[in-house]
């Protein structure tokens, strides 16, 4: 049902644990129509940063519907949905019409936390 690869989700989280996104990093309530230049903005200070850089990459190299699988998974551990909905999880996903995803992801400073509850919520571990 879900089909995610849970080895680029446990890469994923491995990346976002290095590094460190300042918890009181402000973003607009609307983040779903930011554009890239706004995105930028808000990211500016982590550009040089190796692993915000390696994260970033390695978030654009998948295809778009693996990136609103990730995004989905987030939104479950993040208690947005039910592990039950997981088809409603991805069609909000989909619904995000900005080009970089991997900021969108990037920016929530509890992105490896939320990835890792939301594999757990719907049965998988990076563990196994």
């Amino acid at each position: 049902m879900h089909s995610i690869n849970k080895d680029i989700v446990a890469n994923i989280i491995q990346k976002a644990r290095e590094i460190d996104i300042e918890e009181d990093l402000t973003l607009p309530e609307d983040q779903e129509n930011l554009s890239d230049a706004e995105w930028k903005q808000i990211l500016a200070e982590y550009q040089d940063d190796m692993s915000y850089v390696e994260l970033k990459n390695l978030i654009n190299d998948l295809e778009p519907d693996q990136q609103q699988k990730i995004i989905a998974l987030m939104y479950i551990g993040r208690g947005d949905f039910e592990s039950n909905e997981w088809f409603a999880a991805l069609e909000q996903a989909r619904m995000i019409r900005i080009k970089s995803r991997a900021d969108y992801l990037i920016s929530k400073n509890m992105l490896a936390n939320y990835l890792e509850e939301g594999l757990a919520k719907i049965g998988l571990s990076i563990d196994e």
